[in-house]
């Protein structure tokens, strides 16, 4: 399904255009996520995982598309004291806690209606869950296994916060998520040899690509219409889930993205596994949803 949006940037003199985005939306069989094709601010679905038009902009992390997220954005040492600076300045902060904004704000970003959403009417981050539950799905954890999956994710680099210098790009793949984590928040990362959900270098005033995820009746944690609990958890032995769907299978995967389990039963034994987290694919009729368990 195609339609047409209207986002409004703003260039470092603040003045204002209109620009045109075509979005298309892509569904992912395994996860059942509907998603933007393309990172915001690209003007096409990847042909490659190093195709420059499909890189997008990189964003400091809860900031609002203000123009601060233009590769060629100039920059400013002065930090940001409300959720709108104002200006589109790349805002450079080395000092601890690495952030623009001051004090610091996990409420941004949150949502559809979250505070700055970037993303077009019906689209918002992930979350963590969500990005890695894509991750999982992937041939391959690496550059190649990104972008011949369904969401053809690019190798677009990272803008660095202590010195507005941006790494990476052709080599390395970094998608925001909308999960705070301590100081930072939790991030998809990839490179030629690697792929992961980190918190580890995802310091706010980074900025990285984004890719929106359609807010629809039918995707992962789509939790109004797919009831679950699941538990023990932390479990020993065995797990229960309980649904109000009929679940057709569970997967279980390391966050290496390995599939190390898959059940077709809701109570089902873990003894098998090593200690540690892992994500739980659950999928029913209505879609899937990803849980975080612990094996201890």
């Amino acid at each position: 399904m195609k339609k047409t949006i209207l986002s409004l940037l703003y260039l470092s003199s603040m003045t204002a255009i209109n620009a045109q985005t075509t979005i298309v939306d892509v569904t992912n069989p395994t996860t059942g996520a509907t998603w933007m094709d393309r990172n915001l601010g690209a003007t096409q679905a990847a042909t490659s995982s190093t195709d420059v038009a499909a890189y997008g902009d990189l964003y400091q992390w809860g900031r609002s598309a203000d123009g601060h997220e233009l590769r060629t954005s100039l920059t400013t040492t002065t930090i940001g004291i409300s959720d709108t600076p104002g200006h589109a300045d790349f805002i450079i902060n080395g000092s601890s806690p690495n952030d623009w904004h001051t004090p610091q704000n996990d409420n941004l970003w949150q949502g559809t209606s979250g505070i700055n959403n970037p993303c077009p009417n019906g689209y918002r981050l992930p979350t963590s869950l969500e990005l890695n539950a894509e991750r999982a799905s992937w041939a391959s954890q690496d550059n190649d296994g990104a972008f011949s999956s369904t969401l053809k994710f690019t190798a677009g680099g990272v803008r660095l916060g202590y010195n507005g210098n941006i790494s990476s790009v052709s080599t390395g793949g970094y998608y925001w998520s909308s999960t705070a984590f301590g100081n930072g928040v939790e991030y998809l990362a990839y490179a030629s040899n690697y792929a992961g959900i980190y918190n580890n270098g995802g310091e706010r005033a980074n900025a990285l690509c984004i890719r929106c995820i359609k807010d629809a009746t039918n995707g992962i944690n789509d939790e109004s219409k797919i009831e679950f609990s699941v538990y023990p958890n932390p479990a020993t032995n065995n797990v229960t889930i309980e649904s109000n769907n009929t679940i057709n299978s569970i997967q279980i995967v390391d966050l290496t993205g390995a599939v190390v389990q898959t059940e077709t039963q809701s109570s089902f034994s873990i003894e098998q596994l090593t200690n540690g987290v892992y994500l739980m694919n659950i999928i029913t009729d209505n879609g899937t949803v990803t849980k975080r368990l612990i094996k201890e």
